[in-house]
C-alpha cells in the first residue's frame, strides 16, 4: 500500500467521521426555523453538545490537511 492509497484511506474515514458527527449534532428545527428567533443560534453549547462539536472541527481540519498532502503526494 503506497503513500497516495494510505491518504486517500485516511480521507475517506476522516469524511465518514464528519458526516456522523454532523448527524449526531442535530441543528434542531432546519429550515422550519429560519424565520423564527434566533435565541438557540447563539446559545453557548455545554456538555456532549460541545464535545461532538470541538470534535467536528478537528476532524474537519484534519481532513482539509489530508486533502492537501493528497495533492502533494501525487
Amino acid at each position: 500500500m503506497n503513500l497516495n492509497s494510505l491518504l486517500t484511506l485516511f480521507q475517506i474515514l476522516t469524511a465518514v467521521m464528519i458526516i456522523m458527527l454532523v448527524i449526531l449534532q442535530g441543528g434542531g428545527a432546519g429550515l422550519s426555523g429560519s424565520g423564527g428567533s434566533y435565541a438557540n443560534y447563539f446559545a453557548s453549547k455545554r456538555g456532549f453538545d460541545r464535545y461532538i462539536f470541538i470534535l467536528t472541527i478537528f476532524f474537519a481540519t484534519l481532513f482539509i490537511f489530508i486533502s492537501i498532502g493528497t495533492i502533494f503526494v501525487r
